[in-house]
């Protein structure tokens, strides 16, 4: 590195090729931190043709055992597990690898709920008078009772006295509403679930102040907790909902999202009492809809859009329905039970399904707490929904979302036997299964810089042998020959003398003194004749006669 600075020193670009090649010199020295960057060794993914990923869907909502006439235990559990749990459930899915993508939106039928604050309906009241409470049978005292009704069809008594331990209160009770129709509201086919919390005398919010007396408790920020207010009341509807979603398998863990939920349900009655059902609530994915099965649809008077819902009345299954059509030969415009459109294209509900989904709501939900003290005993879900007292709208909705998200998984995985046809429209979506492995990945930019050294230097040799050839430098002539073939450069040094050249002359090359050409040198070098010998010195040329 100094010997080519020092070089670059000296000539200061007089001497453009030597220079060249000094500026090459220092250059490769920085070469090898850029040929380290030009292969990097990463774990990469490479797609595996062999295996097959995918991730169950439900096109008909069938959760019911036809032989017993009640909720199929796989969706009872479902329901109970989305109820009491704090964490959402993951649909079962086959990764083999554990790294897979499904790139394309799917879509399932299931369930969706929605909750508002209804405390506004509650109707607090005392009634005049007391009643008597008996305190270890042998004592009685008078205690104000306070009911609060809800909605009309839902009342509790609650006790204001916090001292009488032996009088239970109701802290917090849920109930089901059976009147929900065909359409109450803005959810068809919506199943109503109502909660309220009792009144608590002692709650209050916690307040900044100075008057320690009157602080409030300590654990209550908001008024949001019901706790911390002494009551509060909500509503919420569970209803059939079509859900679209995206996913992605990393490390073996699922990513599932919900990219959009949709009511676009078509109704229709079946045309005779021989379905069970009273009605059938019906959509179309038109993305997935051929052209002769838009054609078929204008026919019947529907716009199909080129993706998004499209509400259809359909008066049976549609696995059923189509096979009238493709086996029986039945034409969908005579028959309103009859459809040429493929099931894997159709989501349905129909509302045996929801009938047996109510009883089953309605007898986990209809039931209280029962408070002694402190302590609060009832039913599983509602000690899960109370969450010790820290229930708030917001806690209700995001259980009520855990739960229907776990009966809307149920409703995906659930294979009901003697299903040959699959009438219950089990689907699985398949996506693409990648392998981890160790890639060697070329980073071309980085070859730039070796790629232009190299050329230099082939360029720089090229014009070396050139100029020293055919080059001249000054008074100097340089010939092809004078380098390889003639003795021309001993005669720079001097040759091994014999003794009596040495005796009369001097050594060294005093002989060859007054040379000063490259042309006396070659007429000089062609009467010599040397050869090498082992001197004192080590070896030399020396010259002979």
């Amino acid at each position: 590195m100094s010997g080519a600075f020092g070089l670059l020193w000296v000539l200061r670009m007089r001497r453009f090729v030597p220079s060249v090649g000094a500026i090459i010199m220092i250059l490769a020295t920085v070469l090898d931190p850029f040929g380290q960057q030009i292969v990097s060794i990463e774990s990469c993914s490479q797609l595996d043709l062999t295996l097959d990923a995918s991730i169950p869907t439900a096109h008909y909502a069938w959760s019911w055992d036809g032989h017993t006439l009640m909720l199929a235990p796989e969706m009872a559990a479902g329901l109970s597990a989305g109820a009491l749990e704090n964490r959402m459930a993951q649909v079962a899915f086959s990764c083999p690898t554990g790294n897979c993508s499904f790139p394309d939106v799917y879509h399932s039928v299931g369930y969706c709920s929605q909750c508002s604050d209804a405390t506004s309906q509650l109707n607090i009241s005392t009634p005049k008078g007391s009643i008597l409470v008996p305190d270890n049978s042998v004592n009685a005292e008078q205690m104000t009772t306070t009911y609060v009704s809800f909605g009309g069809d839902m009342k509790y008594l609650f006790a204001l006295q916090p001292d009488i331990f032996t009088c239970p209160q109701w802290p917090f009770s849920m109930g089901f509403a059976k009147n929900a129709s065909l359409a109450p509201g803005p959810h068809v086919a919506g199943k109503v679930i109502r909660a309220a919390m009792g009144w608590n005398m002692t709650a209050r919010p916690h307040q900044e102040t100075a008057d320690e007396g009157n602080a409030g408790d300590p654990n209550c920020y908001s008024d949001d907790m019901w706790g911390c207010k002494g009551y509060g009341a909500a509503q919420c509807t569970i209803y059939p909902c079509l859900k679209s979603y995206a996913a992605s398998v990393s490390q073996g863990i699922l990513n599932e999202t919900v990219l959009a939920e949709s009511e676009a349900w078509g109704i229709a009655k079946p045309p005779s009492e021989a379905d069970f059902a009273e009605y059938y609530l019906t959509a179309i994915d038109t993305a997935c809809l051929n052209e002769v099965e838009r054609q078929s649809l204008r026919r019947q008077g529907y716009a199909p859009t080129d993706y998004g819902w499209l509400p259809y009345n359909l008066s049976t299954n549609a696995a059923a329905a189509f096979h009238a059509h493709r086996e029986l030969g039945l034409a969908t415009n005579v028959f309103k039970n009859v459809t040429d459109i493929r099931p894997e294209c159709i989501y349905q509900v129909n509302d045996a399904e929801l009938f047996f989904m109510e009883q089953y709501l309605d007898d986990i939900f209809s039931n209280h707490l029962l408070q002694f003290d402190d302590i609060i005993r009832g039913p599983f879900v509602h000690l899960a929904f109370y969450e010790s007292g820290n229930v708030s709208l917001a806690s209700i909705d995001a259980r009520m979302k855990r739960m229907t998200h776990a009966m809307t998984i149920a409703q995906r995985v659930l294979n009901l036997p003697g299903d040959v046809n699959n009438t219950t429209g089990r689907h699985r979506v398949t996506g693409k299964t990648f392998r981890t492995d160790t890639c060697v990945i070329v980073r071309w930019p980085w070859l730039a810089f070796p790629t232009i050294l190299a050329f230099a230097t082939l360029v720089f040799f090229a014009c070396m042998v050139t100029e020293t050839r055919w080059g001249r430098h000054g008074e100097t002539e340089v010939t092809r020959q004078n380098y390889k073939t003639e003795l021309v450069p001993l005669l720079l040094h001097g040759l091994r003398l014999k003794e009596e050249q040495q005796q009369h002359g001097g050594g060294g090359g005093g002989y060859y003194e007054g040379i000063g050409t490259a042309k006396e040198k070659r007429k000089r070098a062609e009467g010599i004749y040397a050869r090498f010998e082992d001197t004192e010195t080590g070896w030399r040329l020396v010259e002979t006669k």
